[in-house]
């Protein structure tokens, strides 16, 4: 099957390649001296522009066009330079062309800055370097303030309260949890040039992407070494406290671009915690406990860039992270039948390790004049998170036998992927992107039981685990998108997914197999109503596969009242929606759908006061929101970005039918109090809300920051209070068949941060006149 893929990919590329002639030629000054950037038009019989090129750096060019009679102008800051009509039958070589370059040209500037926040088709460009945000802030902090994004109290980026994929210039990046939190921190905000924001993912984009797509762009380098040392320090009441350093480095030339990126990370952390379990027999469980918790990491990142000549890119990168921590958690358990039946004293804690590292390639070639590009990526990374859990109960009251048990984890994982990408561009703006990608992931979990039983710890036959498991997935893709008219474009995309899954319970010989063959259609259709006014129409279909452990068919002891299990029958879920959006100056305005069918979900189950959680297939859920963006400098010393959400959530299993209005806020606001002054707000408030039969109370935060700008701007010194009123909490109720469930739980998440940041550069000067450094200037932009 693949062989026929990609001979039709090369048929088709071969297809619009033919009859094509190309037209090369180099630009020099009086003193043959290349010039760089200017402007190279070929113009039909008829005077209508047929392409539009310009030289590089060297002052080549090259034009490819059909057969036929042509006018060729090169010109400069709208001087006309050099001017021949040129019949083509056969391809061209103009040679050298030397012109004469007066000296009114060296006065010529050109200023240009793309606007803080725009709109391409269905992505929400949030252009970094030229907001507010461009220095002093973390990678994660940008995220937090940007528009319709935001960041919850574990460090996941959230849009439209849904995790989006995270790429970084148009790379996955294969990471969760922590691991993204850590690696998103030790970016900072002036390596990042724009953030591209996508609630509904593209065809070309991994159908598992149900809450959208987040692409970081990072900035291009500049001919030089530039570099920026970032330390802070953040404290939390009771001696909890974080420290951060990072150093990041970027030299450029004309053919390389070497970066670095090394971070070093401490932080702490402590909260208290109360579950309450009541039963339908009177029966109820409660719990209270704290958390304190030591975290450290590293993190490395290395790569290079390659551009050989001006249609050859080769790209290598190395990224390596190292971390380990130490939870303790004590808690007393009370236990009522309905009475007073048992006391316990339970002493938890969790010595964990964290080794992450990837490896990827890429190589780019262009094919044409007008943007055509063939792209290559292979892509490996291994995971592995052992870890020592160790649970001490101790019953005070109650005829239970105490015990020591330890919990020795170690789960491994390594993923491989392959990618290859055509993208045809079109003389009348269209575009055909295919595209290949199959990815592999192996992932081994070994879990021991271990108990005390004077004098020695011996290992136990239940709580053992032993499973493999191998997903293969391979996706074939096809997006055309252009322009209908002047007023109206389109992107159709369908994407089919094959996957592979096998597990083995080495342990008691049980075996998982499924197969899945599913197709993800996508549509979007935008059309200008007036100059800046654009309405817009998407559709998308989505796909959750079940994660490894939960298809694993385990089971854990917490405690004598609590189990975990594993459910080798889960299925995907599907999810179906629809956005509607209109987007005009400094605003934009959404309405959206989303219906998903077999809805993975943790489930409790009881037998008496003894409770079971174990992911299911858990009915269908549908989400019915409005979002309102608003982006804009109030006045010189005034910039907010504002994003306000209110959707409907219903859930439906059987006669179990919960449902719920909700409403949230993202408020970024920024004063500039002089040239090195400023101050800044971030207000994130969430309503009321409901997770199937999860009803979750009202969060707010309040964030606070001082900076100033030292040193000639090469510098900035930061103050911050992040949720200044202590506000921020966990606290939510849920309702099963027998029995329901009360959370709470409160971190220290009042701080006082102090960051310095400094950066510096050597960049090389030109040296050549000054209408050769305006040009370089014109190129960049």
């Amino acid at each position: 099957m693949y062989s026929k893929i990609l001979t039709g990919l090369f048929l088709l590329f071969s297809l619009t390649c033919a009859a094509q002639i190309k037209i090369t030629g180099k630009l020099v000054d009086m003193e043959s001296k290349p010039v760089s950037y200017a402007s190279v038009l070929l113009l039909t019989s008829d005077s209508l522009l047929y392409q539009n090129e310009l030289t590089t750096k060297e002052g080549d060019f090259t034009l490819i066009a059909k057969p036929g009679q042509y006018l060729i102008k090169l010109s400069i800051f709208g001087k006309l330079l050099y001017r021949k009509p040129i019949q083509l039958n056969q391809n061209i070589d103009l040679g050298v062309l030397q012109v004469n370059l007066n000296n009114e040209l060296k006065t010529v500037h050109i200023v240009g800055q793309r606007p803080i926040v725009q709109m391409e088709n269905d992505k929400l460009i949030f252009n970094v370097e030229n907001s507010p945000l461009k220095s002093g802030y973390s990678g994660l902090d940008v995220l937090a303030r940007a528009p319709r994004l935001q960041v919850n109290g574990d460090g996941a980026v959230l849009l439209r309260n849904k995790i989006p994929v995270i790429y970084v210039n148009g790379r996955q990046l294969y990471l969760t949890g922590r691991d993204l939190a850590s690696y998103l921190s030790s970016l900072n905000a002036e390596m990042i040039q724009s953030i591209e924001i996508q609630a509904q993912a593209s065809a070309d984009a991994d159908a598992s992407a149900q809450g959208g797509v987040v692409n970081i762009i990072l900035k291009k380098p500049v001919k030089g070494l530039s570099a920026n040392v970032t330390a802070s320090y953040t404290y939390r009441k009771g001696n909890i406290w974080s420290d951060y350093l990072g150093l990041n480095t970027n030299y450029g030339s004309d053919k390389w671009n070497f970066y670095t990126k090394i971070s070093y990370g401490k932080d702490k952390d402590f909260g208290t915690y109360q579950t309450s379990k009541l039963f339908s027999n009177q029966s109820r469980n409660e719990a209270d406990g704290l958390f304190n918790g030591d975290k450290r990491n590293v993190n490395l990142l290395g790569g290079v860039v390659f551009y050989p000549d001006s249609k050859n890119e080769f790209g290598a990168e190395l990224y390596y992270n190292n971390g380990k921590g130490l939870y303790t958690t004590p808690e007393s358990l009370t236990v009522y039948e309905p009475s007073l039946s048992s006391i316990s004293s339970n002493q938890r804690s969790e010595n964990f390790k964290n080794k992450v590292w990837y490896w990827a390639l890429n190589y780019t070639f262009k094919l044409d004049s007008l943007g055509s590009t063939l792209k290559f990526i292979l892509n490996a990374g291994h995971h592995e998170n052992p870890s020592d859990n160790a649970t001490n109960t101790d019953y005070t009251f109650g005829n239970f036998n105490s015990s020591l048990t330890i919990f020795n984890v170690n789960p491994l994982s390594d993923y491989y992927v392959v990618q290859g990408d055509l993208t045809k561009k079109y003389k009348n703006g269209f575009q055909l992107k295919t595209g290949l990608k199959m990815s592999s992931v192996n992932r081994d979990h070994q879990l021991n039981t271990s108990i005390f039983q004077a004098p020695d710890y011996l290992l136990s036959s239940y709580n053992k685990e032993n499973f493999t498991n191998k997903e293969n997935i391979t996706a074939v893709y096809g997006t055309l998108s252009g322009k209908t008219s002047k007023k109206s474009n389109f992107n159709l995309g369908l994407r089919a997914e094959y996957t592979d899954f096998s597990g083995k319970d080495k342990i008691n010989a049980i075996q998982v197999s499924k197969h899945y063959l599913n197709l993800f259609p996508r549509l979007y259709y935008g059309y200008t109503i007036a100059p800046k006014k654009t309405i817009s129409i998407s559709l998308a279909r989505n796909i959750q596969r079940p994660s490894f452990r939960d298809l694993n068919p385990f089971v854990t002891k917490e405690n004598d009242y609590s189990y975990l299990q594993g459910n080798p029958d889960l299925k995907p879920q599907f999810t179906n929606s629809l956005d509607i959006s209109y987007q005009f100056p400094k605003q934009s305005l959404s309405f959206y759908i989303n219906h998903t069918e077999n809805l993975i979900a943790g489930v409790y189950t009881n037998t008496g006061n003894i409770t079971y959680y174990k992911p299911q297939n858990f009915g269908s859920q549908s989400r019915y929101g409005l979002d309102y963006s608003y982006f804009s400098n109030l006045t010189k010393w005034l910039y907010t970005n504002t994003t306000l959400g209110a959707y409907y959530y219903q859930f439906k299993n059987g006669d179990l039918q919960p449902s719920q209005y909700s409403f949230n806020s993202n408020i970024y606001t920024r004063f500039n109090m002089s040239k090195t002054w400023s101050a800044d707000l971030l207000n994130v408030f969430n309503s009321r809300f409901q997770n199937y039969v999860v009803s979750a109370a009202p969060q707010y935060r309040l964030d606070f920051s001082l900076q100033k700008s030292i040193l000639a701007g090469k510098a900035q010194l930061k103050f911050a209070c992040n949720d200044v009123f202590n506000t921020q909490r966990d606290k939510n109720f849920s309702t099963y068949e027998n029995f329901s469930l009360d959370f709470y739980q409160k971190r220290r998440t009042r701080s006082f941060l102090f960051m310095f940041v400094y950066s510096f550069s050597t960049q090389q000067k030109i040296k050549n006149k000054a209408i050769e450094a305006n040009q370089e200037i014109r190129g960049r932009l």
